[in-house]
């Protein structure tokens, strides 16, 4: 598996054992364990310097495998633990489907098989709401802290040993090391809303040595994760050399790539993986040599991958019988490919019609289109003279690998191709007007117009000076004139007296960017750029603005302008120009400040929102001093570090104001780069690159598969016995977020106020407008609070609502609306806030009304305090007079306790007037009006009585068991217990709680007496009731009785007290019976005419039996069911013993046995008269048929016998005696 996807393989004994899973990045060790995780580090430039040995891809030859393994490594153990952390929780999340057996080594413990790997292990828990990931991603380790809501991002320590030292500043952790300085940047950091990350700023703390983050923005109340998108990368699946020049895009994200592929011959049966359909599926020749010096045959490879990268839509061979290259592509109407390159081949595929059948010198340019599914040619033509065309040769402007083979296609905005590139030929076809027919100088920049179906040249000039010049990019403004740029050692370019430098700057070459008219006639404006030093303009971009941006190489000093991102002495400039050349509006370098460039640059883009994005690729390996590993990096990097030849990608804020985005891409092991051409960054910054990945080293070979592909990919491993052209699709551009806002519910009571700020948020601080509608309904209440507000960033709208009786018990909805003038484009949200008006709560009455009698003709009526309220407005006492009618006696405008004197009653004890209190609330709603109060019920029963249902035996107490009291305002249940002494009941236990009607008495003998209760209720006013039915416990009890000579012998007599206090009386009695293991079940059913049962059906085998008894309620009354105690009845043991035996056959009294009742235990021994123990058994079913030894048969003998048993008693009873055996 040396080529799997890194991740981390779990420990099944194989590791340490502190090892819970081990990984390996790029060269390094990581270990996870239950403290933390560690990294295990080693000298790089020994082990680059033996690896470079083992193979070479750049000059040196190879060595010998004795001078590699010279080299001794040095390796230094640095630890992180969690201090207060628990680790002793993880699991692997991702498991990738391949796994590892390891039999190293004698000791079996050692050994492991079908062992795991992850590419996420997760700890959860390692502090209170907070959880650490590890990822390995493409090639990449990083950890990420995950707090949830409620976590203390302050729990977070981390101790740092086995470093020499470490430091940290507010963004980088810097460990110090015997092999130098490594940093860790801080980890990118968002709050996590759902399918939403919105980014926040963290910092790092050490504080005690301990290291730790700190934030301002976090709010525990959402998740956050301490953390762009790889879309797709792929190899090509070319089984032969493949190497990468350039990519293209369509509308649909479709990618494009072309390169270049070597003989099939160079490996049994290779190809570049054409598909069928496709134009050309077949290699057509090549030589090794030529102008371009490469030692291979080459034909153009081109392949058209799917959005996601999973699909190979077609791939196609393209060349004659000599060597071709791609330059540049670009994709017209109709996903239609269109080709520039170069081509040494007389027999390129032409089209008929074509501008150019015929080449005409040594290399000439061609431009080539597709059609939508790549199988058939739409145009193709020659472009060039009787010299060299398209290859850019010139030593002043090749200073970089692979600068030969730049150059740009592109569209105008009718679909016409342009191409800007360079010449030797002074016979190039120009065209009448152009703004320079000829060539002036050795090597000519020249810019040129073909039809879409390559059958006219529309228009073609040349545009340098009298030395060396080329031209590299091309783009078009709005007015439909045309910027190109380049490089240039012509002191002599036509100047222009606005230009912002009109005059050669100095140095070996300078950069220079040139205004035409959209026919080639005319030139606008031309400026140089640079230093007094080499410097050249490689690509270019136009805002949206009309503004001319440029990227290129310098080895001077490039001043910045204006307050933007930079790195001192960096050696890669980018530079805004206005649209008429004349202004420098910002620039900046960036790299790592050494003498030399540190990369080429391959794409080149400034999207819609102003944001500049720039791909390239560099090396630490060059002769001049060059630094890829010292290139702008950001927390969210794919690859924070680099093996020396990677890619690298850059995005800075509009005017270079800030970097966004740094990250190195490429493989562990190889050296990543590209062999020319353009490729390119859509306007919604996502980045479409060709590669040429995986090379093992200058003419080696060897299958090696580092570059970091993606899941589900075309080809995610490397076919080729060397290179590849991978492919790969990042999208780094800046995503315009929703407006953050929440939807919220309120509560409100009616006449309460109700406040709030409603807060609208853009993280990017762009321009907001907000809605806020609402109904009818809702205007009345609302006090301030906008319909419509505008803001940058944050949108706050104060809310007043004041709420009166019409809104109570009514939900009331604002649909508040924003929308940002953000970019790439305007996003919207929508939230709802609820409001939702309480309805004013029902007050209750006084819980306590009381009628009075005041003689025979007046009435007094008391009732008390209600609980107070603030929605209170007054009570009102009701009176209902004997026929019927209903009036108002008095308005309380209080809530305490009051009482009014009715005298307008005649004969009140037999003549029925009834009063009763509601209470209003200052909605004039009334509340539950107070019970009933009845004058002539309250003469005769002031208190409703209850009724004892059962008195049952539950374990050592008895239960009581009575009905719900039906009092209205109902004071107490009062339980009364019979004094067995004087007979009389007396005040026992009082209960206050009305739902309260079981009552369980501990201070009884339920085994010996029989309690009686009543049960007495008393209601608010002071009344009682009168006294309940009385209910007693029953008392079981019972004997076990042994009776000769009776049937049956044993039995258990069984008797109660007779259950009478039930009104309706009992209608039968039930007997539970159980042994003393099991539960007590139904036994006999006794009617009620008795208190007493015989058990008779007794288990000789069994002793002990458990007894209740259950008495039943007769029909009419409530279904009572009354329990007693429980009782258990043990009958003694027994062992019957016979004294003679006859041995005669017969069948009757052959073998000596015995016969027991409820016996547990037995042991029966026999003796024969010299003491001799002949027989024992402790199966009290046994026998013995007189056999002492075999074959000895003793007859008419005298036996003794002893027998020991135990019963359910518990006590050892013994008995013996003798026995005779009889003939």
């Amino acid at each position: 598996m040396l080529f799997g996807q890194i991740g981390f393989i779990e420990n099944k004994g194989q590791f340490d054992d502190r090892v819970v899973y081990e990984a390996e990045y790029q060269t390094h060790k990581i270990y996870l364990t239950e403290k933390g995780f560690s990294v295990l580090l080693h000298d790089e430039q020994k082990w680059s310097k033996m690896i470079n040995r083992l193979h070479n891809h750049r000059t040196r030859a190879h060595s010998d495998l004795e001078e590699a393994i010279k080299d001794t490594i040095g390796f230094q153990h640095v630890f992180y633990t969690l201090e207060g952390g628990d680790l002793s929780r993880s699991s692997g999340v991702v498991k990738v489907p391949e796994y590892y057996n390891y039999f190293l080594g004698a000791d079996s413990s050692k050994w492991a098989s079908n062992v795991a790997k992850y590419t996420k292990v997760l700890y959860t828990d390692v502090y209170p709401k907070i959880d650490l990931e590890f990822e390995a991603i493409d090639r990449r380790f990083k950890y990420n802290f995950i707090l949830r809501p409620g976590a203390d991002i302050k729990d977070i320590k981390i101790n740092i040993e086995g470093a020499d030292s470490f430091r940290v500043t507010k963004d980088r952790l810097i460990v110090s090391t015997q092999f130098g300085d490594f940093s860790e940047i801080i980890p990118i950091s968002y709050e996590v809303r759902g399918d939403a990350r919105t980014p926040i700023t963290m910092n790092y703390t050490l504080e005690n040595g301990l290291v730790g983050f700190t934030t301002k923005m976090f709010r525990n109340k959402v998740q956050v994760v301490i953390d762009p998108e790889l879309i797709f990368s792929t190899y090509s699946g070319s089984t032969v050399d493949n190497f990468g020049f350039t990519a293209t895009f369509d509308d649909e994200g479709n990618m494009y790539a072309g390169g270049i592929a070597t003989s099939p011959t160079s490996v049994v049966n290779g190809r570049y993986p054409a598909t069928v359909g496709s134009f050309d599926l077949t290699f057509n020749g090549g030589y090794s040599g030529g102008v371009s010096n490469r030692k291979s045959p080459w034909d153009i490879s081109l392949s058209k991958y799917s959005a996601d990268g999973s699909t190979l839509v077609y791939a196609t061979y393209l060349g004659g019988s000599h060597d071709e290259y791609p330059h540049s592509l670009i994709v017209g109407e109709g996903n239609e490919l269109i080709l520039f390159g170069t081509s040494q081949s007389d027999n390129y595929p032409i089209t008929a019609g074509a501008v150019s059948e015929l080449k005409r010198g040594g290399v000439d340019m061609v431009i080539t289109r597709f059609n939508q599914d790549g199988s058939e040619l739409v145009g193709s033509t020659y472009i060039g003279g009787n010299s060299a065309d398209g290859l850019n040769s010139s030593p002043t402007m090749t200073e970089y690998y692979a600068d030969e083979y730049r150059g740009e296609i592109n569209l105008d905005a009718f679909g016409n191709i342009v191409v800007a590139s360079c010449t030797y030929s002074p016979d190039f076809p120009t065209t009448s007007g152009a703004l320079q027919p000829i060539l002036i100088g050795g090597q000519e920049g020249v810019v040129f117009s073909l039809s879409a179906n390559l059958t006219t040249l529309r228009w073609s000039t040349f545009l340098g000076g009298n030395d060396m010049d080329a031209l590299y990019s091309i783009d078009q403004a709005t007015d439909g004139s045309f910027y190109v740029s380049g490089g240039t050692s012509s002191k002599d370019l036509a100047k222009t007296q606005s230009a912002f430098r009109s005059d050669y700057l100095g140095g070996t070459a300078d950069g220079f960017v040139s205004k035409i008219s959209n026919d080639g006639k005319t030139l606008d404006v031309t400026s140089y750029f640079g230093s007094d030093l080499y410097d050249q303009i490689l690509m270019s971009d136009l805002d949206f603005s009309g503004n001319v941006y440029i990227v290129g190489h310098t080895r001077g000093m490039m001043p910045t302008k204006g307050e933007v991102y930079s790195n001192a002495n960096g050696k890669q400039f980018i530079a805004k120009l206005s649209s008429d050349l004349s202004e420098l509006e910002v620039s900046t370098v960036y790299g790592s400040g050494g003498p030399t460039t540190d990369l080429t640059i391959n794409a080149f883009l400034v999207d819609e929102c102003g944001k500049v994005y720039v791909s390239g690729w560099g090396t630490n390996f060059g002769a001049d001093g060059y630094r890829l590993d010292a290139m702008p990096i950001t927390p969210d990097a794919f690859q924070k570090t680099t093996n020396g030849q990677d890619f690298h990608i850059l995005v800075l804020e509009e005017n270079l104001e800030s970097l966004v985005f740094g990250s190195y891409f490429g493989g562990t092991l190889t050296d990543d780069h590209v062999d020319g051409g353009t490729s390119r960054f859509d306007k919604r910054g996502i980045m479409y690159q060709s590669v040429c990945s995986s090379c093992p080293s200058q003419n080696g070979r060897g299958q090696i598969s580092d570059f970091p592909t993606s899941d589900g990919a075309y080809s995610e491993t490397n076919p080729s016995p060397r290179c590849s052209n991978a492919s790969f699709k990042i999208r780094v551009a800046n995503q315009n977020f929703k407006p953050r806002m929440e939807d919220e519910v309120f509560n409100v009571s009616v006449l309460d106020e109700l406040q709030f700020s409603y807060v609208i948020q853009d993280d990017a601080s762009d321009s907001l407008r907000a809605t806020y509608t609402w109904g009818p309904e809702l205007s009345s209440a609302v006090r301030t609070g906008e319909s419509e507000l505008r803001g940058l960033g944050e949108i706050t709208n104060d809310f007043l609502f004041q709420f009166g009786c019409e809104h109570a018990g009514d939900t009331f909805l604002i649909n508040a609306y924003a929308v940002d003038q953000g970019c790439p484009s305007s996003e919207d949200n929508n939230s709802l806030i609820s409001i939702i008006v309480d309805s004013v709560p029902l007050l209750p009455p006084p819980p306590v009304l009381c009628l009075n009698f005041l003689g025979d003709e007046k009435l007094r009526i008391d009732w008390e305090s209600t609980e107070s309220s603030r929605y209170f407005k007054e009570m009102v006492l009701y009176k209902i007079d004997p026929n019927g009618n209903k009036s108002v006696l008095q308005y309380i405008d209080n809530q305490g306790p009051g009482s009014y004197t009715d005298e307008d009653v005649i004969n009140p004890r037999n003549t029925n007037y009834t009063y009763y209190i509601e209470v209003l609330n200052i909605c004039d709603v009334a509340g539950p009006q107070t019970y009933n109060l009845s004058s002539v019920k309250e003469s005769e029963v002031p208190a409703d009585h209850t009724y004892l249902k059962t008195v049952t035996v539950e374990g050592s107490e008895l239960k009581l068991v009575f009905l719900k009291s039906k009092e209205d305002d109902f004071g107490s249940y009062q339980v009364f217990k019979k004094d067995r002494v004087k007979g009389t009941y007396r005040f026992y236990k009082e209960i206050l709680s009305v739902n309260d009607t079981v009552f369980f008495d501990t201070e009884v003998n339920v085994n010996e007496v029989s309690y009686c209760y009543q049960i007495r209720v008393t209601d608010g006013c002071g009344h009682l009731s009168k006294m309940s039915n009385e209910g007693c416990s029953i008392v079981l009890r019972g004997i076990a009785q042994n009776k000769k000579g009776q049937t049956p012998r044993y039995y258990m007599d069984l008797y109660w007290d007779d259950y009478k206090d039930w009104q309706d009386g009992v209608s039968k009695y039930e007997l539970l019976r159980s042994v003393d293991t099991g539960n007590l079940r139904p036994a006999t059913v006794v009617n009620n005419a008795t208190t007493e049962y015989i058990d008779g059906k007794l288990d000789y085998d069994w002793g002990g039996y458990w007894y209740s008894v259950l008495a039943y309620e007769n029909e009419g009354g409530h279904n009572a069911v009354s329990r007693s105690n429980d009782i258990y009845l043990i009958q003694p043991p027994e062992v019957f013993v016979p004294n003679a035996v006859t041995l005669n056959n017969d069948g009757l009294n052959d073998s000596f046995g015995w016969a027991d009742v409820f016996v547990r235990e037995f042991t029966m021994d026999i003796y024969n008269r010299w003491g001799e123990k002949v027989f024992s058994t402790t199966d009290k079913n046994d026998r013995w048929s007189s056999v002492y030894k075999e074959g000895d048969l003793k007859y008419s003998n005298v036996y003794m016998w002893i027998v020991s048993y135990y019963g359910w008693d518990n006590t050892r009873h013994y008995d013996s005696g003798t026995v005779t055996f009889l003939k």
